[in-house]
């Protein structure tokens, strides 16, 4: 009763992994990488992943039954953008908005000096597609704990398409939609 709830505790059965706190939050139109800077225009092999399947229900008007395959764990996805691009931390909030609200979540969220002040990550989209697929038992326990539903809007990942490396992979919260975009769209959210 004394503590309010920042994130939401989400088990991704993918390759054994364990329990993690997943923090999801809308934030104005930030884009992956911007064009014009090392990001945008660097191939990150180690975070690729691979998407299958996806169907449309006429009668829901949801996309479902996606499959993924590479790296399906995003929390060391920017270490490992760093280990590429030596400029990525330099100045990350513009050369990678996306990573830097998340790396900075905990001041955004009140969090600093706590134990969650830092950890934060940008999930890969396997793990973005697990929250959604159970956003409706998510938002009834935020609910439950005085929070609000999960925003209707498009996430990015933290996943690089593997079919283009100039695209990142992102999700509509509307419809379930999993799609590759250019880094640098900026109409979607964190």
């Amino acid at each position: 009763e004394t503590n309010r709830p920042i994130g939401v505790v989400a088990i991704a059965n993918y390759n054994g992994a364990t329990a993690k706190i997943l923090g999801l939050q809308w934030s104005n139109h930030l884009q992956w990488s911007p064009d014009g800077t090392t990001g945008y225009y660097e191939d990150f092999e180690g975070i690729k992943v691979t998407t299958y399947g996806g169907y449309y229900d006429e009668t829901t008007g949801i996309y479902s039954g996606y499959s993924f395959e590479g790296d399906l764990d995003g929390s060391d996805n920017w270490e490992y953008i760093c280990s590429v691009d030596s400029n990525a931390s330099l100045n990350a909030e513009y050369n990678y908005p996306v990573f830097n609200f998340a790396n900075n979540y905990g001041s955004y969220a009140g969090l600093v000096g706590t134990e969650y002040e830092n950890g934060w990550y940008v999930p890969s989209i396997a793990e973005l597609y697990d929250v959604y697929t159970n956003k409706t038992t998510i938002n009834t326990s935020m609910n439950a704990a005085g929070r609000f539903d999960l925003e209707s809007g498009y996430y990015w990942s933290s996943s690089q398409s593997a079919s283009s490396y100039y695209h990142a992979c992102r999700l509509s919260f509307y419809d379930g939609y999993v799609g590759n975009y250019y880094r640098d769209y900026n109409n979607t959210d964190v």
